[in-house]
């Protein structure tokens, strides 16, 4: 074999290998940034938003009404130790216990709002799944893992926690991140299924089909 005869067989090689990875397959494994799907997505923003609107009023009703108790009980402090009554101590006791209510009323109405926001993140990440689930299909993908993406940034100790315990890809090529596809398709959906006021119902997991092992012939 000369040489004339082996360097275009060795430029059609490299071309055709080229040709293959230009043409191959989708990555087998995927990623997905979840924090960034979860948090960023329009669903979970408007929640969050509604509750701060709603704390925002809420609050300013709680400062007016301690505002009025407090003066309430500065002037029943101010009555002179012979008006001081035992319904002058029914009148003090009444305006410490409202203002004990009202505190324990704001507490219960945070708590609600906590627990409604993870009610929100549980299923929000279902969702995810679901999303990630399609997207892992339509490629052919055999699994898809959760990452933190972006840069990584070590500039405190909270940040190289984050970076030991969320990211589980160090790198990969751009086709295998998929948390923008899943963000879209999370938004899309929110879009679809909304009312009016903006709420929409917690999505459900359907059943996995268990899968029977092949019967050999024979």
């Amino acid at each position: 074999v000369t040489m004339r005869t082996l360097i275009p067989g060795l430029c059609a090689l490299l071309f055709a290998a080229s040709a293959a990875r230009a043409q191959g397959d989708e990555p087998k494994i995927l990623f997905v940034d979840l924090q960034k799907v979860i948090f960023q997505c329009d669903e979970y923003n408007a929640l969050v938003a509604a509750g701060k609107k709603a704390q925002v009023a809420k609050q300013k009703e709680f400062d007016d009404r301690v505002a009025a108790l407090k003066e309430r009980e500065k002037a029943l402090l101010e009555t002179t130790l012979n008006d001081r009554t035992a319904e002058w101590f029914e009148k003090l006791k009444a305006a410490q216990k409202e203002q004990a209510d009202l505190i324990a009323e704001r507490n219960y109405i945070n708590a609600f709002m906590a627990d409604k926001i993870t009610r929100k993140v549980n299923s929000l990440m279902t969702g995810a799944q679901q999303e990630s689930r399609k997207i892992m299909k339509e490629r052919g993908a055999s699994i898809v893992l959760v990452s933190k993406t972006g840069r990584i940034s070590l500039d405190s100790e909270t940040q190289l926690q984050e970076e030991v315990v969320m990211r589980r890809v160090l790198c990969a090529v751009d086709s295998a991140n998929i948390t923008d596809e899943v963000l879209k398709r999370m938004n899309e959906w929110y879009k679809a299924h909304r009312s009016s006021t903006g709420e929409v119902g917690e999505r459900e997991e359907p059943a996995e089909k268990s899968v029977e092992p092949a019967k050999k012939s024979g």
